[in-house]
């Protein structure tokens, strides 16, 4: 899995990339929602039954150059991970997408039961490298 990143010029450079995020399982929905300007959520739901949550951190400023400006820069890692009595999971929403203000509120489909599931804490990012 790859995260891109633009700098400004529409010119695009892979940000983080991500082997094998759901192990040797195929990933079949993912999904994006920016919370504030400053941190953000992927999340992934695998093959192996498993919704995974990716954060987006600032890592470090690059220093600016003759030929270049400072520029912020950011890397994704895992946040958490969801399963939900091992059932098939198929589809994944926040409740946002959906038309509600609840940002932290994840919605999906396992096997036929509508799960909401409440992201507390969860969009604290611990810090990774």
């Amino acid at each position: 899995m790859k995260f891109w990143s633009e700098d400004g010029l529409n010119n695009y450079n892979i940000n983080t990339l991500v082997e094998h995020p759901h192990g040797l399982k195929r990933v079949k929905d993912l999904l994006y929602i920016e919370l504030t300007d400053k941190s953000s959520i992927f999340a992934t739901v695998g093959e192996d039954n498993t919704i995974k949550l990716w954060g987006k951190r600032e890592r470090k400023e690059i220093a600016a150059t003759a030929t270049s400006t400072a520029q912020k820069r950011f890397i994704w890692g895992p946040i958490g991970e969801i399963t939900y009595k091992k059932l098939n999971i198929d589809t994944i929403k926040f409740c946002e997408e959906l038309g509600s203000d609840n940002k932290d509120v994840l919605v999906f489909n396992a096997e036929n039961n509508l799960v909401i599931w409440v992201l507390i804490n969860s969009l604290t990012f611990p810090n990774f490298p």
